[in-house]
């Protein structure tokens, strides 16, 4: 009788500490499935910053090639009209500070995506992180 008791807490004992530490881990992979999901989103944020800067990288690019064609423009009219050769120098003149200037933008937006890079990098080796924690 007593002995049967005495065993029977003694295993009623170590189970409720096996489901403690059962609820401690869970609560821990619960935890660590939160940072995941923090780390996907900012992961989702960044790439959707990045889709952003790639959409202006095309714009820029876009007005690089329209520079280049009033560029071109203005010097085919300075080849068929010398006696308008500085109204066509001005031209050429404002068109090359367009280009400068969204060569100026392309680089901004480079460096725009540089960032962007190395926050999703960041986030990667983040993610790793959490990754290896649950492997546990």
């Amino acid at each position: 009788g007593t002995s049967e008791v005495e065993a029977g807490s003694e295993l009623a004992h170590h189970a409720g500490t096996a489901i403690e530490e059962m609820m401690g881990a869970i609560h821990e992979v619960l935890n660590q499935t939160e940072d995941v999901a923090r780390a996907i989103e900012n992961m989702r944020l960044a790439s959707s910053d990045m889709d952003a800067i790639m959409e202006e990288l095309a714009r820029v690019t876009d007005e690089n090639a329209a520079a280049t064609e009033e560029a071109n423009s203005a010097i085919q009219n300075v080849a068929n009209d010398i006696g308008t050769m500085a109204s066509a120098s001005m031209e050429a003149s404002a068109a090359a500070q367009e280009a400068a200037a969204s060569a100026d933008h392309q680089s901004t937006s480079v460096s725009h995506i540089n960032a962007s890079a190395q926050e999703l990098s960041q986030m990667a080796s983040e993610l790793e992180e959490l990754m290896d924690h649950l492997k546990l």
